[in-house]
């Protein structure tokens, strides 16, 4: 159940990027320079939130 739960949204997440991912900047998503390693990246964070 978990392993489909995070398929259904990677899924959303993917269609999401697909949809709007290019009217956005190339670099925007790229997170700042020298950041830490996270689970919750900035472009998961972002398709997530949209």
């Amino acid at each position: 159940m978990k392993r489909m739960a995070g398929d259904l949204g990677a899924l959303c997440t993917r269609q999401a990027e697909e949809t709007f991912g290019a009217l956005l900047p190339a670099g925007l998503l790229s997170g700042p320079p020298g950041s830490r390693s996270r689970i919750f990246t900035v472009p998961v964070v972002f398709w997530t939130f949209l």
